[in-house]
């Protein structure tokens, strides 16, 4: 079936995949929760490292806070992939709630990227998707 003009609403099939489009977010929020978790261990153990190796010298302390750097790039990365992730599922959830989205679902990828909109566009979706989840 197709949306009814005259009512303003979807009946039928557009209603019912926005129904089966509606995941959770709650595990992929788990994991950002992880990841972030593991990131910020990872930067202070950078420090840590650093601090109790100021004596030594410095080609030793470098080689101390190797695996730190590695884990915390990694981390760090792994972070923003999940974020994306979160947030990507967290807009197709707003669209079934019935308040309109300013933008399309790709901007939640490259909202992030394209220089200068990067400003406000994120913010936006993000509005949206808050507003969507009153009832």
């Amino acid at each position: 079936m197709k949306a009814d003009p005259a009512a303003g609403q979807d009946t039928g099939g557009e209603a019912l995949s926005r129904v089966l489009e509606f995941r959770p977010l709650r595990v992929r929020g788990d994991v950002l929760i992880v990841v972030l978790a593991g990131t910020v261990v990872a930067a202070a153990g950078m420090r840590v490292v650093a601090v109790l190796d100021h004596a030594a010298p410095a080609a030793r302390t470098a080689i101390d806070v190797g695996p730190f750097i590695v884990a915390y790039r990694v981390l760090y990365l792994a972070s923003a992939v999940v974020f994306l992730a979160w947030f990507r599922r967290a807009r197709i959830n707003a669209e079934g709630r019935g308040w309109h989205q300013r933008f399309s679902r790709a901007w939640t990828f490259w909202g992030w990227i394209v220089p200068v909109v990067n400003l406000w566009i994120p913010l936006r979706i993000m509005d949206d998707i808050w507003q969507a989840s009153f009832p």
